[in-house]
């Protein structure tokens, strides 16, 4: 029996083991990932290598096309000029410990707001679970949806959220859910986020 099968099977029977196990299954992978970011953000020369290196295959066998030719030099001076300015950056960041122990913070508080928002809106539609278990749904859901290229995840976090909450709370309990909860963590903050940036935007016009 394969994996995939067998998971299935824990999640319809046991719903918070099988999220616990999916979770700790991707948290690893991610985990691994963000260590090697994080380590080619620090040493300049060995993201260089592998930046520079990428972009070359992608022109070798992807831009072949009459119109690319000519780009390459100018694409890789324009990485390495790149790189080195955000390496300064954020190398100089890093060195701050207050900085990051802060920024740590307040992105652990970020994450724990949007699962107990999650949380308390599957409580509002009648849903009965542990908080750790929409915590995990929570983070299985966001981690997964990490690897769709489409801007804020839309569609492949709604059907995710969607199969997941219907294991607990039914198939239209879950959709509300789901739809109330994109509208509070993504929708408020794209309307917000753009008033306040045309508010911005055109003081600063009046202002130049």
């Amino acid at each position: 029996m394969s994996y995939f099968p067998l998971l299935t099977l824990l999640l319809t029977n046991n719903i918070e083991l099988g999220t616990a196990i999916l979770t700790a299954i991707l948290l690893v992978p991610f985990t691994i990932l963000f260590l090697v970011i994080l380590y080619l953000a620090i040493n300049a020369e060995a993201c260089e290598r592998v930046v520079v290196y990428s972009v070359k295959k992608l022109f070798k066998y992807v831009l072949r096309f009459s119109r690319f030719k000519g780009m390459e030099v100018r694409t890789v001076r324009w990485i390495r000029k790149t790189i080195k300015s955000f390496n300064k950056v954020f190398v100089t960041y890093f060195r701050d410990k207050r900085v990051v122990l802060f920024s740590g913070l307040l992105m652990s508080i970020h994450h724990f707001m949007f699962a107990s928002s999650f949380y308390f809106v599957i409580l509002a539609f009648g849903g009965n679970i542990s908080f750790i278990l929409a915590a995990g749904i929570f983070i299985t859901v966001s981690l997964v949806s990490l690897l769709s290229l489409i801007p804020g995840q839309l569609g492949i976090y709604e059907v995710l959220s969607i199969s997941f909450l219907t294991l607990t709370v039914g198939l239209v309990n879950g959709t509300l859910v789901t739809s109330v909860v994109r509208l509070i963590q993504y929708w408020s903050i794209i309307f917000i986020g753009g008033f306040f940036a045309i508010q911005l935007g055109l003081e600063t016009i009046k202002f130049d």
